[in-house]
């Protein structure tokens, strides 16, 4: 009984992790990167805490760039700055795409959620004592364009 559910569930996950390595695939060279299935990853739940997900999900790991992380709901792309360079980032080229930015060493400290003003991001970088910020961009389960978000990062001086 709960097998069928489960098999269910991790079909339309497993789907998404073959759809996306398949268009990596495609540009053979250009991105290197592994794969497996990993729990412990945190959501924000309704009140605007963090709980813990104990259930594994398929994580693509691009190396030095992101890592793509393929959940129930959406696929996350985890990636980082550098101080310098998240102060200095053009965020209008984001400003149409749901993200969200934290600190590094403390990544439960929120630097930025949907919404919130950009100035206010900047401001809380500069206080900031992290050397680097961290970042998901969060799309719907119907992302596509992988490569194309993922040169995307490269060209703006995303790695992980």
């Amino acid at each position: 009984m709960y097998a069928n559910k489960l098999n269910e569930i991790y079909l339309k996950l497993d789907t998404r992790k073959c759809d996306i390595l398949s268009q990596l695939s495609r540009n053979k060279g250009e991105f290197e990167f592994t794969y497996g299935y990993f729990n412990g990853h945190y959501v924000r739940n309704e009140s605007g805490g963090y709980e813990m997900n104990v259930y594994p999900i398929p994580v693509i790991s691009v190396q030095d760039l992101c890592d793509i992380e393929i959940d129930l709901d959406n696929v996350c792309i985890s990636t980082k700055l550098s101080k310098q360079n998240a102060l200095s980032f053009n965020y209008d080229k984001v400003a149409h795409l749901e993200f969200e930015v934290f600190g590094v060493e403390d990544y439960l400290a929120d630097y930025y959620l949907p919404g919130e003003e950009i100035s206010a991001l900047l401001q809380k970088i500069r206080n900031s004592e992290e050397k680097e910020i961290a970042y998901s961009f969060i799309f719907d389960e119907s992302f596509i364009k992988v490569c194309d978000f993922l040169g995307f990062l490269k060209q703006n001086k995303f790695y992980y």
